[in-house]
């Protein structure tokens, strides 16, 4: 009877078995140290092939966001009152973008409660043309009256929420004041 020792056939007994054996156990050693150095090229090429790919996840973000009149004009750090009405410009790649803005409270501001997060005010419009609600941001301005006047610190994030609105990711922010 015969047998494969892995590359060639070799006849059954107990002699050749014997004499076989040496050699076997170096090919052991052999190809274990082969397999390996194949195992650590294939981690290599799999590195090498997933870096890139990281890389560009990994980029910055090319979108921004600002604050603007009603002409278009951008606006300066201080340059929104209470009440004054203000929209969100922005530039990014992202398709239909949302503007959220916040505001906290700071030593001119009167208000009656601080929500959760420590906010005052805040408020969600879409940006992009045609979106669901376009509309200019009014400081202040909210159904519970919470924020009654003065000034306030606020950020306005740029948002791109996921299709079925239940997550979103902020692309870009920015903060500015808003004077009494």
């Amino acid at each position: 009877m015969s047998f494969w020792d892995g590359t060639n056939w070799v006849a059954d007994g107990t002699t050749s078995q014997l004499a076989i054996e040496p050699q076997a156990s170096n090919r052991r050693r052999e190809s274990r140290v082969a397999r390996w150095a194949a195992t650590g090229v294939m981690v290599i090429a799999a590195a090498l092939l997933i870096l890139p790919f990281g890389a560009v996840s990994a980029a910055p973000s090319a979108s921004s966001v600002w604050i603007e009149s009603s002409s278009g004009t951008r606006l300066g750090g201080n340059t929104v009152h209470f009440g004054d009405a203000f929209w969100v410009g922005y530039s990014t790649r992202e398709r239909q973008p949302w503007a959220h803005v916040v505001c906290y409270a700071n030593a001119s501001t009167t208000y009656t409660a601080t929500y959760t997060d420590g906010s005052i005010w805040g408020m969600y419009y879409s940006v992009y043309p045609g979106g669901p609600s376009p509309q200019a941001f009014v400081a202040g301005q909210s159904v519970d009256g919470n924020w009654a006047s003065g000034g306030a610190d606020c950020r306005v994030d740029l948002l791109k929420f996921s299709s079925g609105y239940t997550r979103s990711t902020v692309l870009a922010s920015t903060e500015f004041m808003v004077g009494s």
